[in-house]
């Protein structure tokens, strides 16, 4: 790999992330209403198992280096909007025998985004602006859950998995 080719590859999903917080920051600041923006990030170990590739790692450790830097600096100049950041620990796509379960039973995508939805809807505590939160067990995921007052709306329900077996994305492509 030339030094181009690692300047151009090693910045990729940061330079994402940092151009959606440029479009995001100011619209959610303009609206006057208390708002929230939240990194939903990994632990930077890879995937269980195994390992993700060079560039997938650099850029991990990037997404934290942003993450960091726009809560230091959303502390200091948040104009309405408090800024956090998820990193999640715990494994994924394990089997069935080795899933570990939150209180709620649903799998741990729905927890975070359901966790991230009370977040954006809880009303800001002190020391929420520029927190990182860490969540390596499901304990923690549970009291989080907890923390931020999440319920689930019955009237919504549980997002349909239907679509993402094999079988049927084959049939509706």
């Amino acid at each position: 790999m030339t030094p181009e080719e690692f300047m151009q590859s090693s910045v990729q999903l940061a330079s994402l992330h940092f151009s959606a917080a440029q479009q995001l920051i100011p619209r959610l600041r303009a609206s006057r209403a208390p708002a929230s923006y939240t990194f939903v990030t990994g632990d930077g170990s890879g995937k269980p198992g195994g390992k993700r590739t060079c560039m997938g790692e650099i850029n991990s450790h990037h997404v934290w280096g942003l993450s960091s830097a726009l809560r230091q600096e959303l502390t200091q100049n948040s104009g309405g909007v408090t800024c956090r950041e998820i990193r999640v620990g715990l494994p994924i796509n394990e089997s069935e025998n080795e899933k570990g379960f939150s209180d709620t039973g649903n799998p741990l995508s729905e927890d975070i985004g359901d966790l991230c939805a009370g977040l954006t809807t809880a009303t800001p505590k002190v020391g929420d602006n520029g927190r990182l939160i860490r969540v390596e067990e499901y304990d923690t995921l549970n009291a989080l859950l907890g923390e931020y007052n999440v319920t689930l709306d019955d009237d919504v329900g549980t997002l349909p998995h239907y679509m993402c077996e094999k079988e049927t994305l084959d049939q509706n492509i």
